[in-house]
Formats: C-alpha cells, sequence, structure tokens
C-alpha cells in the first residue's frame, strides 16, 4: 500500500512521517516492489565511456540541448556538471604538472 501510494504521487517524506518508516526502510521497499514504470523513472546512470562520447559531442559543437536529445538525457544541468568536473580534474592535473 505505501509503495502505491508513493507511486500515485505521496512525497516520501509524507510517506515515512505516516507510517513511521526510516528512508533506507522505504528505498528498500521501492526498489523490490515498486512497478516497472517506477523503476524505468529512476536517475540513470552513465559509464565513464557513454559520459566521454557525451562530452565529445559537446566538443565537436553540438549545443547543450542538441547533446541532450541526441543522447535522452533528462536535462542539460547534468552535462554542465560533467563539464565542471572535466575542469576541474584537468585543472588538479596543470598544477601537478608545473609544480617545480
Amino acid at each position: 500500500q505505501i509503495v502505491k501510494e508513493i507511486e500515485e504521487g505521496l512525497p516520501r517524506k509524507e510517506a515515512m512521517r505516516m507510517h513511521g518508516m526510516s528512508y533506507k526502510s522505504l528505498d528498500v521497499w521501492m526498489s523490490q516492489y515498486g512497478s516497472p514504470e517506477y523503476q524505468a523513472g529512476k536517475r540513470r546512470t552513465y559509464s565513464p565511456t557513454q559520459k566521454r562520447s557525451i562530452l565529445r559531442a559537446v566538443e565537436s559543437g553540438m549545443t547543450l540541448k542538441e547533446v541532450q536529445i541526441a543522447y535522452g538525457l533528462k536535462s542539460t544541468s547534468l552535462i554542465r556538471g560533467w563539464l565542471r568536473e572535466i575542469k576541474k580534474k584537468n585543472a588538479d592535473i596543470a598544477v601537478i604538472i608545473h609544480r617545480p
């Protein structure tokens, strides 16, 4: 019943409060008993290879919106976050290389 309520739109925090559940217990229940439709809407993970491919598309001149559509991403903010990560890693590597 709780899983069904959440799938129908009840916020998780409200369900936890109403039923005295912990976040972890509710998370496990949703993973085990959630419908296939609910599971399909969960956050998708990307392998390093997929990320590189997506970032190469941006480097080749595609706009973030074009990349989002081409790769079926939910938003461009994910791509922006990856770009920030890459810039930071590259900056850290540059500092290490240029240290006397």
